[in-house]
């Protein structure tokens, strides 16, 4: 039996390895969910979200690219591959995702990959939606049911007491009842919380809106823990407060709590940092990474812009805020970046008509960011190391790296050896938390992944395993 346990693992493992290093064009096994998000303006909609099944990809923003073909009442989602990210992100170990939005008239729904079809049927009701399995060979369906936004809804999150003190204070004018949904049920997303209430009208919503408003400032700065949303059928979010900081915005931002959702032509103020993004077989590419000071109502707001490079100065032009129209529960800045060349020297960020200039110096083992004049923007982390070229990191339990890298040295003559960056710098964040080690030459390297393959290969605990990183976001070898 532990053979045969053996046999799969060590497969599973070749199959992924193979994915990871070579393979975007192949989408492995996804998990499928339903779900519904806000949307400002409009009704909420239902997506389908898919996600691969392990976690594979050595950073986080690799999605899943697909085309969609709608045929009478059946969507059809051919899966056309992964994608790797396309700006700086998270360096944790990560799945791909993706998702469609699943139009009311949709009864089934097929995933195509390659020659292979899975399919779903689909009801959609007022208050709840349905998956069921019809054929399956690659996908996985984790909820089978979810329930929707009800209109004239509305969530209170935080201490209970200080919500029933607010709820008794409200005038006896404003109709607002208890709503519940069925036990043990899917809730959306952000009434998972919260206490749920029901208000009777248009006029009670107006009428409570316009007093949260007015205790916005005074009344709930005072009580930090507390925190409301309310939806509408016009699709309308409001929320008491963001626990970011708006002190830095002009001053009308701070008496329209509204600003943040309806004006996005207007760019707020930035941090501005240098990030370097590793990637599947490549070598890392160097990034501008902005964020807005303050944050937007759920995530994925970006800030976009237009580019110009001229001989070695490159000119960012913020243009607006995009709204993706999506509500993943959390208050999120709005985020832009820019791929940085070489050869760059120069760099110009404009708003309007101010404009930040800024120093950059690259050499091989750290990039400085030097702020020469702004109104608008500040640096955060104004020098960080490099991937440093034929470097990786091993992470994990340091008696066994001790014994691979002495083998690999002592009895194989294999030219491995510590490295050190500076003391006064952030490692690069695929090292963080790892030994980094310098290499002579692929050929040694190549020894060095064979050895913690075989040893990964017998431990059946992940969190024992010994994870190499390097500076190609995978290896020759893989990414364990």
């Amino acid at each position: 039996m532990k053979k045969i346990v053996l046999l799969l693992f060590t497969s599973l493992f070749s199959y992924n390895f193979a994915l990871t290093q070579n393979n975007l064009d192949v989408v492995p096994g996804l998990d499928v969910s339903l779900t519904e998000y806000i949307s400002y303006g409009k009704s909420p909609e239902l997506y389908l979200n898919f996600e691969t099944r392990y976690e594979i990809y050595p950073s986080t923003g690799f999605g899943i690219k697909t085309s969609t073909k709608i045929k009478l009442d059946t969507l059809m989602i051919n899966l056309e591959g992964v994608l790797e990210p396309a700006g700086p992100v998270g360096e944790a170990v990560s799945k791909a995702y993706g998702n469609e939005v699943i139009p009311a008239n949709i009864r089934f729904i097929q995933f195509i990959n390659g020659t292979s079809i899975d399919t779903y049927s689909i009801v959609q009701e007022k208050h709840v939606a349905k998956m069921e399995v019809l054929n399956t060979q690659f996908t996985l369906l984790k909820n089978s049911c979810i329930y929707r936004h009800v209109n004239n809804t509305c969530s209170f999150n935080g201490d209970s007491t200080f919500i029933f003190n607010f709820l008794d204070s409200l005038p006896k004018s404003i109709k607002l009842v208890p709503y519940s949904y069925p036990s043990n049920v899917i809730l959306p997303a952000d009434y998972k919380r919260g206490r749920i209430y029901r208000y009777g009208s248009e006029k009670d919503y107006k009428e409570l809106l316009a007093l949260m408003k007015e205790k916005k400032g005074t009344y709930f700065e005072k009580h930090k823990q507390f925190n409301a949303v309310f939806w509408n059928y016009t699709g309308y979010s409001y929320y008491t407060k963001s626990p970011c900081d708006h002190a830095l915005y002009p001053e009308f931002v701070k008496t329209n709590p509204n600003y943040l959702s309806e004006n996005l032509n207007i760019i707020p103020n930035i941090d501005v940092s240098l990030c370097e993004l590793p990637r599947l077989g490549k070598t890392p590419k160097m990034y501008l990474s902005f964020k807005s000071k303050g944050c937007y109502p759920h995530a994925g707001y970006r800030i976009s812009t237009d580019v110009d490079v001229y001989d070695k100065t490159i000119t960012i032009r913020l243009k607006s805020i995009i709204d993706s129209h999506r509500d993943y529960d959390m208050w999120s800045n709005a985020r832009g970046d820019v791929e940085l060349h070489e050869n760059i020297k120069s760099i110009r960020i404009t708003k309007n008509t101010e404009t930040a200039y800024y120093k950059l110096e690259l050499t091989k083992s750290s990039a400085t960011l030097k702020l020469e004049s702004s109104t608008f923007s500040t640096t955060t982390t104004p020098t960080i190391s490099r991937y440093v070229k034929n470097t990786c990191s091993l992470l994990g339990d340091n008696v066994v790296i001790d014994s691979i890298i002495n083998t690999l040295t002592q009895k194989l003559n294999i030219n491995i050896e510590a490295y050190y960056y500076s003391s006064e710098l952030p490692l690069p964040a695929r090292y963080i938390g790892g030994r980094v080690f310098k290499y002579n030459s692929e050929t040694d390297f190549k020894t060095l992944c064979d050895r913690v393959k075989d040893y990964n290969s017998y431990v059946n605990d992940p969190s024992k395993k010994i994870r190499l990183m390097t500076q190609y976001g995978t290896s020759s070898c893989g990414y364990f």
